[in-house]
């Protein structure tokens, strides 16, 4: 503690927290899981009724989970110092600062990506980044805020 001391009065001052929030689409989007679910129902039942094997079955529904992770499972997203990162269910992703090339603004979020152009393969190397509700932790405010601090170079082109 008297270390955190001696830096503050020294002038140097603490790094600043990390923002970290969660967005559940499921719970903003609860009259799409019907549909949802009959896609991986239909997958699973189609692998049972294809292979006849529950190991592939199982691995189907492995597989449909994860291609709908981003709507059944909850998202944890974390800005800091370093850079952005992402985690869900069968998900972890990064991006340092030094890697983030360019900020598109999308809907109800950003999207970052380490292309100074548009490119094919920013869709699997860049991170989508949801807003949360406004007024809470991680909304448009929030995140914008903490870019400007730790990548302004990302808003110079006024996004």
């Amino acid at each position: 503690m008297q270390n955190v001391q001696e830096q503050l009065s020294c002038g140097t001052s603490l790094p600043e927290a990390a923002v970290v929030w969660q967005v559940h689409l499921l719970r903003c989007q609860p009259s799409k899981l019907p549909f949802v679910g009959a896609v991986v129902l239909l997958g699973v039942l189609s692998a049972w009724v294809l292979f006849g094997q529950l190991l592939l079955v199982l691995l189907a529904l492995v597989l449909l989970c994860k291609a709908a992770g981003e709507y059944l499972f909850p998202l944890t997203y974390r800005l800091d110092a370093d850079g952005v990162w992402v985690s869900g269910f069968l998900l972890r992703q990064g991006l340092r600062w030094q890697e983030a090339k360019r900020l598109v603004s999308e809907g109800n979020g950003l999207y970052i990506s380490p292309f100074a152009n548009p490119s094919p393969l920013e869709r699997f190397r860049g991170l989508h980044l949801r807003f949360a509700d406004d007024g809470s932790v991680g909304d448009r405010f929030t995140v914008l805020d903490a870019l400007t601090r730790w990548a302004p170079h990302l808003m110079q082109e006024g996004h």
